[in-house]
């Protein structure tokens, strides 16, 4: 019996991945420039990465699913490409919080594992290994309870791990502290947070890193991470921001 493998009969070629911030996906050619491609009026771009049309897009939401598509099924096009809804079937009230570019001619073992993280505290490490195209469904990877929601994810790089919440309290630990999970769940409680507050941000990090920490007031304050002593988890953690809150965000 042949076997017939439509992945074969693709011509593969080297693309800008765009997704925008009001969920519109497409893919443009290596030699477009992605600032100046076209988009919806009162939008902007949320991601955009070179990549092959080899490789997959992977699409992270605040309500903890996954969707995952190949690039070259991706709209190439000079306009506004599709709304991801067309692609997937997303419920009332859910977003794109991350996506990623998975790179499929790797060793699956070699894609790392991101940690999930969401607004109330909990979430768990995930090896991307495990994480193959999805259905229009998609795949639910960290159950969210009522009043919480998919805050964010990151790459562990580094044998520490750093959290943030809006109220400036911040959380270092070794990530080892982090469980892995293979299936969709809840996690643990990786920071504690009051029902005032949320967390925000979090990331990979060495003893060497330094964390610029964003405020509202668009101020930046410059973290040593060197400077801060290693707890545990499940601790609400040392308050370093009091002035310009809510903190927004970080950058590495």
């Amino acid at each position: 019996e042949i076997e017939f493998d439509a992945e074969e009969y693709v011509q593969h070629e080297n693309v800008h991945v765009i997704v925008t911030k009001d969920g519109w996906l497409k893919r443009i050619r290596e030699t477009n420039d992605p600032a100046s491609t076209r988009i919806r009026e009162g939008d902007s771009l949320f991601f955009v990465q070179a990549s092959s049309t080899r490789n997959s897009l992977a699409l992270f939401t605040n309500h903890g699913n996954a969707f995952v598509v190949k690039i070259h099924e991706l709209s190439q096009t000079t306009g506004y490409g599709e709304p991801v809804q067309k692609l997937f079937r997303f419920q009332d009230g859910e977003n794109v919080i991350q996506a990623l570019v998975l790179d499929r001619g790797l060793d699956p073992e070699k894609l790392g594992q991101l940690v999930f993280y969401t607004a109330r505290g909990f979430g768990y490490r995930f090896s991307l290994s495990g994480l193959s195209d999805t259905k229009k469904t998609g795949r639910k990877l960290v159950k969210v309870s009522e009043g919480d929601e998919l805050a964010g994810l990151f790459y562990l790089q580094n044998e520490i791990v750093f959290f943030i919440s809006a109220a400036g309290y911040a959380v270092t630990y070794l990530a080892t502290e982090v469980p892995e999970l293979s299936g969709a769940g809840k996690g643990v409680i990786l920071q504690k947070i009051p029902s005032d507050d949320s967390l925000v941000a979090g990331c990979s990090v060495s003893r060497s890193s330094s964390v610029s920490i964003l405020a509202s007031d668009n101020e930046e304050k410059s973290i040593s991470i060197r400077s801060l002593t290693l707890g545990s988890r499940a601790k609400r953690g040392n308050k370093l921001i009091k002035r310009g809150l809510p903190v927004t965000g970080i950058k590495i």
